[in-house]
């Protein structure tokens, strides 16, 4: 479904040209490898915030990994900076 919807042809120069100037927050669970979004390459103007949950992925779905994700998003969601 995910190869259907999204082209995954992009290229990290075709990244940098598309440069986000929010703040941005990376949401990592456990066992999660590196990623290009670890660090400000070019693509984000600032330096992105990384947090690594203890939970993995499909732990965030149901107790206690719901309740570790919401206590790290609910404060971000409530910003407004």
């Amino acid at each position: 479904m995910v190869r259907r919807t999204y082209d995954f042809t992009y290229t990290f120069t075709e990244l940098r040209s598309r440069r986000i100037q929010a703040p941005v927050t990376v949401v990592k669970a456990a066992g999660d490898d590196y990623s290009f979004l670890d660090g400000s390459t070019g693509w984000s103007a600032a330096e992105p915030r990384v947090h690594q949950l203890d939970a993995g992925h499909y732990d965030i779905l149901r107790e206690p990994g719901v309740a570790e994700l919401a206590q790290l998003i609910g404060p971000l969601l409530a910003r407004t900076d």
